[in-house]
């Protein structure tokens, strides 16, 4: 986990408009998906070229998709990157756009207000992790190929200092589920070690290495890997074949 610039304090989200509790969660945001339309009530799915999108009330923390996510230009696959918890003070700042709201200011390069010492740094180090330290890809590069949220979908607390419990794990699997089913990726990055361990002791896997898993998700299995949080003290030189092998092999 990481701090970051005034209210954006975590990583998760998206603009919602609902039109009751357990009915229909409408959203839509023209950087996501931009040709796709995904309707859910209930169990239900249908798809329009609307443009419109939507989650249950299980995902309280909406994902991030990027406009190239279906067919990345400098990812081989599909790719969700998945981060572990969200943290903000006040804690009225928590809600469904929280880490819409971050990537977006990492997006806004030209802004006074863009926060260059807690998401864009993060996301610094996440690109050289992937690409090398020489990468020249930019926020802009990396978001649009990707979808990114964090697994626990409560508020953690107003510092990265505090752990997410074992419930706040276990309450969260069925967004974990909702979001896999729906974006379908082909490769998972789990950003931590905590993380990654509590991800492959809640879902069904096979684990081939220390640091890579076959999750058994739905009909088709996801390959998935982890590194090091990039807001932690870590060696690129150690991570990035890792991640290599995972996302662009």
């Amino acid at each position: 986990m990481l701090p970051l610039h005034h209210e954006q304090k975590a990583r998760a989200g998206v603009d919602v408009l609902e039109s009751g509790h357990d009915r229909l969660h409408w959203k839509t945001e023209r950087c996501c998906w931009p040709q796709l339309a995904v309707a859910r009530y209930g169990m239900g799915f249908s798809t329009t070229s609307l443009g419109f999108y939507m989650w249950s009330s299980n995902v309280v923390v909406h994902p991030w998709i990027g406009e190239n996510y279906d067919n990345p230009t400098h990812f081989k696959y599909k790719t969700l990157i998945l981060g572990e918890s969200n943290f903000t003070s006040p804690p009225e700042n928590f809600n469904s756009s929280l880490v819409i709201r971050c990537v977006k200011d990492d997006l806004s390069s030209n802004s006074q207000e863009r926060d260059t010492n807690g998401f864009c740094r993060f996301s610094t180090k996440l690109r050289r992790i992937i690409f090398g330290q020489n990468e020249r890809l930019g926020p802009n590069g990396l978001w649009q190929d990707v979808a990114f949220y964090n697994f626990i979908q409560m508020l953690v607390g107003d510092s990265p200092r505090i752990r997410p419990t074992h419930e706040m794990w276990a309450d969260s699997i069925p967004a974990f589920n909702e979001v896999i089913n729906l974006t379908q990726p082909l490769r998972i990055l789990v950003l931590g070690k905590a993380n990654w361990n509590n991800l492959i002791n809640h879902i069904p896997c096979t684990q081939n290495t220390q640091h890579a898993a076959m999750l058994n998700i739905g009909n088709t299995p996801i390959q998935a890997g982890y590194v090091n949080h990039p807001s932690s003290s870590l060696s690129y030189a150690a991570w990035r074949p890792i991640a290599q092998q995972l996302l662009l092999s």
